[in-house]
């Protein structure tokens, strides 16, 4: 069976190489299309043949994935199409509302898609397929439970060959992302991740994680591909879960590979001991989400089991070991005020952070956020994906009472964390920073300019022709 991924984002995403390794473990074959990226895009089609189109969306992709899913069923009405990603889990049931829609995949695709081409091929009805649902040609909607991931994730070989045989650009790349575990603990209300542990309750372990060994291997083995490569990102949401794992890994990876890596983090589990672990294995950066300053909201609105005390106490570890921290928070959420952008600010000064990232809040629907918005007023109960921004560092789309003052200080926030005596004398004479209102589009992207190309270790001219064509692409 042949397996056509199409997407809109300029990205290598880990659920399709998953999926794609999987699959072509059983003998089937797949292809991956970067709609934007292909002026020939229904010829590509064409030449694939394929047997299923899979789109892979992003909730801001909704727009295009309708466009491109329609002129897919117009050309090819025969090849049945399925939506997966992030996106359906939100709203697997608006989405099998389009005639165009075949198949929805909730969840994990590796088992699902597996078992529905063995049904296919066999000539088998494939309707209680569990992590699919399907819209039948008589209109009939069939809403399957979920199914149970795969539990050993070593059983799921990494295929980027899905994305590099078409586009190389990819291993022009200097900054390798890696995701060898998937599934975090913590249900922070604006999070995927929280929607993904209440749709596979009592049927998985939460977070699986790869062996040590498999993922030296896997990334010894792209480096042949990825020959430009000079840093190693982990993605993962729990890389440091289990601190006899992150000392068997460190060893390996000290031995074997020895690039410089950057890894999302928890700050509680950051102490002198991993520290030092991380640091002799080539650790330059930790992530961590601190969201805002206000300890009481990110417990209450966000649902994050956090404290400012603990991020402060594992920037003190990292930096006592030479580790730098780069740090995300969030602008313009329900109950926000004025005063808890200020404290944001403070905590990421007081953290010393060297990477600090800002983005206005984004009430994804589907998410827990999102209902508290609703229920505070902040946005109307019609609100959709359409109304999403298409990136969260533009503006914020709620209402908001402090909605103006807010913004200002994100669109700032660089060089108000950079600049203590500027954020000090902004604070005190705020008419000041509104009297730079009509500048603030320049200064929000010259801060991330700057935040991108210190954390990403570029030159100027680097990091312009990165986001350049990042921006072309998008």
């Amino acid at each position: 069976m042949k397996l056509l991924i199409v997407q809109k984002q300029v990205f290598m995403f880990f659920g399709i190489t998953g999926l794609s390794g999987y699959l072509k473990k059983y003998g089937h074959e797949t292809d991956a299309l970067i709609e934007p990226l292909e002026p020939n895009f229904i010829e590509k089609v064409r030449e694939f043949k394929p047997d299923l189109i899979g789109f892979s969306v992003m909730s801001n992709d909704e727009q295009w994935f309708l466009e491109t899913s329609q002129l897919c069923k117009d050309t090819f009405p025969e090849v049945p199409i399925m939506v997966g990603g992030a996106h359906t889990y939100l709203c697997k049931e608006s989405v099998l509302q389009y005639p165009q829609i075949d198949m929805v995949c909730i969840g994990e695709g590796e088992a699902p898609v597996l078992e529905l081409f063995t049904k296919m091929e066999k000539g088998e009805d494939y309707y209680d397929v569990k992590g699919i649902c399907f819209n039948k040609k008589n209109g009939e909607k069939v809403i399957n439970g979920p199914q149970a991931p795969i539990q050993n994730m070593d059983d799921i070989p990494e295929d980027r060959d899905i994305y590099i045989k078409r586009y190389s650009r990819f291993t022009n790349e200097e900054l390798l992302q890696i995701m060898s575990s998937r599934g975090c603990y913590y249900g922070c209300t604006f999070c995927i991740n929280n929607v993904i542990n209440i749709h596979y309750r009592k049927l998985s372990a939460i977070h699986r994680q790869k062996s040590a060994r498999v993922v030296v291997d896997e990334i010894k083995r792209l480096m042949k591909d990825f020959t430009k490569t000079r840093t190693i990102f982990f993605a993962d949401d729990l890389f440091l879960a289990n601190k006899t794992y992150v000392k068997g890994f460190c060893e390996l990876y000290k031995e074997e590979v020895g690039l410089p890596f950057l890894m999302n983090v928890m700050p509680f589990f950051i102490d002198d001991e991993i520290s030092e672990m991380l640091k002799e294995a080539g650790c330059i950066t930790i992530q961590v989400g601190t969201e805002t300053g206000n300890e009481e909201h990110r417990k209450r609105i966000f649902r994050k089991p956090t404290t400012n005390e603990q991020y402060i106490n594992m920037a003190k570890s990292a930096k006592k070991y030479g580790i730098e921290v780069y740090a995300s928070n969030m602008f313009v959420y329900p109950k926000q005020t004025l005063q808890d952008a200020f404290k944001t600010i403070e905590l990421i000064q007081e953290m010393g952070v060297e990477h600090p990232f800002k983005g206005f809040f984004q009430p994804y629907p589907g998410t827990q956020i999102y209902d508290i918005a609703v229920e505070g007023g902040y946005i109307d109960p019609s609100y959709d994906f359409k109304d999403l921004p298409q990136s969260y560092f533009l503006y914020s789309s709620i209402d908001h009472p402090e909605k103006k003052e807010i913004s200002l200080v994100c669109y700032f926030f660089y060089f108000l964390v950079k600049y203590p005596k500027m954020f000090h004398f902004f604070k005190e004479n705020f008419w000041a920073l509104r009297m730079m209102s009509p500048f603030k589009t320049f200064f929000n992207y010259l801060g991330i300019y700057l935040w991108f190309k210190n954390w990403k270790k570029l030159s100027y001219l680097s990091t312009f022709m990165y986001l350049w064509k990042f921006r072309n692409d998008k």
